[in-house]
């Protein structure tokens, strides 16, 4: 176990106390731009990765959505957008849902920047 905490401590994510257990370092505010980014692209990629796959599998993922993970209202709409097939919808909800945590977090001197959808391929 200890093997697994040596490289999050090498890079600062970690503090270890010898014999006492580990603590995990904050993250400071100013890097909640940097990891609403990363969120973003992730989901977007994930997003776009089911879309690839049809609308069938867009609809599907959206009611698995619903069923498990409609805890505010931003996440019902997303979901309820890709039930209804509406990829795109999505999307743009994504986006307004990570923007407004990075208003509630007071980083919200700019918008996250919404990365374009991959051309539809014929």
């Amino acid at each position: 176990m200890r093997e697994a905490f040596l490289r999050p401590q090498a890079e600062g994510f970690l503090r270890l106390y010898p014999k006492r257990g580990a603590q995990v370092v904050p993250v400071p505010l100013s890097a909640g731009r940097d990891i609403l980014q990363a969120r973003m692209l992730l989901e977007l990629f994930a997003f776009d990765s089911v879309a690839g796959r049809g609308d069938e599998a867009v609809r599907a993922l959206g009611a698995e959505l619903t069923a498990v993970t409609a805890v505010t209202e931003q996440h019902h709409a997303i979901a309820h957008a890709l039930t209804s097939g509406d990829g795109a919808a999505a999307r743009i909800l994504l986006s307004e849902h990570l923007t407004a945590i990075l208003r509630r977090l007071g980083l919200h001197d700019r918008p996250l920047t919404l990365p374009a959808p991959p051309a539809a391929t014929a």
